[in-house]
């Protein structure tokens, strides 16, 4: 058992810096299914936050009047990497091709569409939140042995 985590770790949420807060909560609340849960406004300095949740999971939003978008935001994950710091977030799922179609059918943009790596064991696609951050959706591949 870790001492800095006092028990297995469990990730509690991803946080996103967005334009446009009630755009990018319908976005997560129609193409993936995570509900409001809580909210938090300031005026001073001008922030908006809401709690996104599902099946125990966090996304938090946060809207801060006069932040601006990432200079790598909606580029592929090539590009992306090139910056050091956060790249993109995955989430595991039991049947990838499942997930592909139900993403379809929202019409999401996809960055990179299902790949293979075996090297990692992972079948793998991102695609893009209104925002042009990358998300990750992740399927182990069986072992062949």
């Amino acid at each position: 058992m870790s001492s800095i985590f006092g028990g297995p770790p469990r990730a509690h949420h991803l946080a996103l810096s967005v334009a446009n807060l009630e755009a990018a909560i319908q976005w997560y609340a129609e193409t993936l299914g995570f509900r409001v849960s809580k909210t938090f406004e300031r005026a001073e300095p001008p922030i908006r936050i809401a709690l996104l949740t599902l099946e125990g999971f966090a996304v938090e939003l946060i809207e801060r009047g006069g932040s601006q978008s990432r200079t790598v935001a909606g580029k592929p994950p090539s590009e992306q990497n090139k910056i050091q710091g956060h790249s993109h977030f995955a989430w595991m799922v039991p049947d990838l091709d499942a997930t592909v179609a139900a993403l379809r059918a929202k019409e999401v943009h996809f960055a990179v569409e299902p790949i293979e790596i075996p090297a990692l064991g992972l079948r793998v696609c991102h695609i893009y939140d209104r925002e042009g951050n990358l998300l990750e959706f992740v399927q182990e591949l069986e072992s062949a042995g």
